[in-house]
């Protein structure tokens, strides 16, 4: 093999003295870069210069890949990106890039600088993923922090370009509290860079507990609640405990040193009465406690007392949410609609002070038409209660005339309008291309007629207009034919 790659070696520099160059084609170039033949291995782009020295793909820079490249230049110059492989950068692949690569070998990579790492501090007992700001960092480069005697090394450092690695920093509980040393080395190199203070390993002091965002809990729920307070640290965990038992928070998220963001699930079986919360930050081996926080009781039998809006309509999903009101309703509480044997369960529920359900509802186009029931469910609970005929559904409203039928621009008319299934709330509108008139006083006079009047302006367009109506509980217009009324010059 050495004889071989000698031969190599001289017919290089002989191709070289004779300078015979191999043009890049004019044709565009695959933009993925492909192994190079007979490998099957992707190249790499070990330094992160944005050029594959590694052109065989085996994870290395060794005379291999200039005895490939050599070899396969005229391929590598009609199917590969050219500046993935135009090592001297003259916008070509031809044998000077070999001579390049070839002086490349063996070469140590350039000495790394450090800016700074982010975040730059951590607390004992403290895992973190660090990004490390520089110059020239390569594939394979090393991270440490070193301070009073004592040495962390980096995990998992991934190179993210030749500026910026990633890594993870395991802080020991123990850990010397104060300023260390940020330490990188490249690959193959013998001494570390180093920059002193870079980093601050801190002790996390006790901090204090004043309170709970939500004070009363339920059994069987599952609420994101804030814990409020003082000298919370980054990583800190949460639990509350009660009549023996203890339920740790989930997805603990610090937004600063006064509050915690956490999910607290309460089983259907725990303790009623009332419980402590808990906070311990990392690095502690005790926790901060705050008795009576909280109150965790059976979920309540909620009622209903209305429903809006009422009536609703096929084929409607409501044009604003819908509300069911009454009492002891808890967040995560559920609403269904019931009819003629149908059923419609509500979506977007959201409980507001424990008296209004918030949410939306689809009616099918076949709803039953008459009167529905209301329930609700708290969480935790087995049965729901029911409201009965707490609303109607109605069929889509229809408009069968008006009268008068007409009137001249610049007049104001009080028209009524006939038809079904007209309902309280109505709002109705004369319309053709270019001019659109909305019906003051409105007054429904029954379910199938209502009185409104029309200010026609002086400029309407003359001619035929559609009667259009709208009505809460629908999420579109109804309108006529066009022509039902006429405007005239």
């Amino acid at each position: 093999m050495r004889s071989s790659n000698w031969v190599y070696g001289v017919c290089l520099l002989l191709l070289l003295l004779s300078s015979v160059q191999i043009a890049t084609p004019s044709f565009v170039l695959a933009a993925t870069v492909l192994p190079v033949q007979p490998s099957t291995l992707i190249p790499t782009d070990r330094d992160g210069d944005g050029r594959y020295e590694d052109v065989n793909g085996n994870g290395r820079e060794d005379f291999a890949d200039v005895v490939l490249f050599f070899n396969q230049m005229s391929w590598i110059a009609a199917n590969e990106p050219l500046a993935a492989f135009d090592f001297n950068g003259n916008n070509r692949i031809d044998f000077a890039d070999v001579v390049m690569l070839f002086n490349e070998m063996g070469s140590a990579p350039a000495t790394p600088t450090i800016t700074d790492i982010s975040p730059a501090s951590a607390y004992r007992g403290e895992t973190i993923t660090a990004i490390i700001n520089g110059t020239n960092f390569v594939s394979g480069t090393e991270v440490a922090i070193v301070g009073d005697g004592t040495t962390i090394d980096g995990t998992g450092e991934t190179l993210l370009g030749p500026s910026r690695i990633s890594c993870t920093l395991t802080i020991p509980s123990a850990a010397p509290v104060g300023t260390y040393t940020l330490m990188v080395r490249n690959p193959g190199a013998s001494t570390w860079v180093t920059r002193v203070g870079g980093f601050t390993v801190l002790d996390p002091s006790a901090p204090t507990i004043t309170g709970l965002s939500h004070a009363t809990m339920y059994r069987g729920t599952t609420v994101g609640a804030t814990v409020v307070g003082t000298g919370f640290a980054r990583g800190a965990q949460v639990m509350i405990t009660g009549g023996g038992q203890t339920i740790y928070a989930t997805e603990e998220s610090v937004l600063g040193p006064t509050w915690i963001v956490c999910t607290l699930t309460i089983p259907s079986t725990a303790f009623v009465g009332t419980w402590e919360i808990k906070v311990q930050n990392p690095g502690m081996t005790t926790w901060v406690s705050k008795a009576g926080a909280l109150t965790i009781q059976d979920v309540p039998t909620p009622t209903i007392t209305g429903f809006s809006p009422d009536p609703v309509y096929r084929g409607s999903i409501t044009s604003s949410r819908v509300n069911v009101y009454g009492t002891n309703f808890v967040d995560g509480a559920q609403v269904v609609l019931t009819g003629g044997g149908q059923t419609v369960e509500a979506f977007g529920e959201s409980v507001q002070n424990g008296e209004e359900i918030d949410c939306d509802v689809f009616i099918p186009t076949n709803a039953y038409l008459g009167s529905w029931d209301v329930k609700v469910q708290n969480p935790g609970m087995t049965t729901w209660v029911t409201k009965s005929k707490v609303f109607s559904i109605r069929d889509t409203p229809t408009i069968t005339g008006i009268s008068p039928s007409s009137a001249p621009r610049g007049s104001t008319v009080t028209a009524t309008v006939t038809g079904t299934d007209f309902g309280p709330g109505i709002q109705v509108y004369i319309a053709t291309s270019g001019t659109t008139v909305w019906g003051t006083d409105v007054t429904l006079l029954s379910a199938n007629q209502f009185r409104g009047t029309f200010a026609i302006p002086s400029d309407a367009t003359v001619g035929g207009y559609q009667v259009g109506i709208m009505i809460p509980g629908m999420s579109y217009s109804v309108g006529s034919a066009q022509g039902l009324f006429t405007v005239r010059a």
